[in-house]
């Protein structure tokens, strides 16, 4: 796999599925977003890319779940500037049907400590 978007050198951070008898991963590009990439469980090194889960800059280190039939995305969303400060929202989509839902924030920086030097939560690990 390689990054799509002009100007993209990272294509990073990935969150992996397996679903049926695919398996599902989503990686970030720094400046486009995160991108979702499928391959078969038969042959799990060649992923082709499905489609743009979440069309950001600044969307990145997604981690993803599966419940209800529902994938549901945490990312964390950097702000302009870029790299100075951080929320964690996330997005959810019924499996199959790969309709996102618009990124709502769950997490922002709010303790002192949080605040120091940039305002960022990130990383998501959700399980």
């Amino acid at each position: 796999m390689k990054p799509s978007g002009i100007g993209e050198w990272i294509l990073g951070d990935p969150a992996v599925l397996k679903i049926g008898d695919e398996i599902h991963l989503w990686g970030n590009e720094v400046f486009h977003g995160i991108n979702h990439y499928v391959s078969h469980v038969s042959d799990p090194m060649n992923f082709t890319k499905f489609e743009e889960s979440v069309i950001l800059p600044g969307a990145v280190r997604a981690t993803a779940l599966i419940e209800d039939g529902k994938v549901i995305l945490f990312y964390e969303q950097y702000e302009l500037p870029l790299f100075r400060k951080s929320k964690i929202h996330w997005i959810e989509s019924i499996i199959g049907k790969w309709e996102w839902t618009t990124g709502e924030e769950v997490l922002k920086p709010e303790l002192d400590w949080e605040k120091v030097g940039t305002h960022r939560v990130g990383s998501p690990f959700v399980f």
